[in-house]
């Protein structure tokens, strides 16, 4: 697959540049675009995972992104007595390494601007404006001229995606399912 969809959430873009760095590494002629069209549903007023943060926008989504991923590799990395092995160090910097370049390979055109919902001012009859963007999407997918593509999203988005598109057919989902 060379096409790929991402949410501009950390942990979809963390995921992604894990999963297609080896691809990546293989192909660099993979396109990875960041989109908002596969944000996480925001369902409630209670959906902060959902909530973007402030300036977050544009390059400092990458950014923000790399920071984390050596917050955390810093946090893994030392031995019980604080030492980290040469072995280990190289290893980590070959991880980071690749990681990095796939980060900074994502098309960010799609989030120059704010890009998540206010989370706080949420209605119920946005949900209609959920299912229209999940809607939107399927159809960027379905239009696309490559014949496989890849999506990093979130569970709820896969979800609604399955609620809205899943046949009500018994009989076909039947067939579908076989």
């Amino acid at each position: 697959c060379e096409h790929w969809f991402i949410s501009p959430y950390l942990r979809a873009l963390q995921t992604a540049a894990y999963a297609l760095s080896p691809l990546f590494k293989r192909n660099p002629v993979l396109r990875m675009r960041i989109t908002p069209q596969a944000n996480e549903i925001v369902n409630s007023t209670l959906a902060q995972d959902c909530q973007g943060k402030r300036g977050n926008v544009g390059y400092k989504v990458i950014a923000r992104a790399l920071g984390k991923l050596a917050e955390i590799m810093e946090e893994e990395g030392d031995d019980i007595d604080g030492r980290i092995s040469l072995q280990m160090s190289l290893e980590r910097q070959e991880e980071l390494g690749g990681v990095s370049s796939t980060l900074c390979s994502f098309d960010l055109s799609e989030i120059s601007q704010a890009w998540w919902p206010d989370v706080a001012a949420f209605k119920k009859e946005q949900l209609r404006l959920e299912d229209m963007r999940v809607r939107r999407l399927v159809a960027t997918l379905l239009k696309h001229e490559a014949s496989i593509i890849g999506v990093v999203a979130h569970s709820m988005l896969f979800q609604r995606l399955m609620q809205l598109f899943w046949p009500h057919n018994k009989a076909l989902q039947e067939e579908l399912r076989v």
